[in-house]
């Protein structure tokens, strides 16, 4: 899989968790299975509560950056 990383959206954490979960699918029992899957659900869940913090910071950094810029090259115009 980490020969495809570099043509890919994800990040290496979300690659690393991916491999995680591939090695261990089908090594265990039913109820093994349905632990493993519960345990990197959750993992995933959280990364995307993080990635969506994340995203509403960056938001407001783009937009204040853009209205600065639009600001600053209306000053040097004047």
């Amino acid at each position: 899989m980490s020969q495809y990383s570099l043509h890919s959206a994800l990040h290496a954490e979300d690659i690393t968790l991916l491999e995680a979960f591939c090695s261990v699918f089908g090594a265990t029992d039913k109820s093994g299975q349905s632990a493993n899957c519960a345990y990197y659900a959750s993992r995933l869940t959280a990364l995307s509560e993080e990635l969506r913090k994340n995203e509403k910071k960056a938001t407001r950094l783009y937009l204040s950056l853009g209205i600065l810029g639009g600001l600053f090259i209306t000053i040097l115009l004047l």
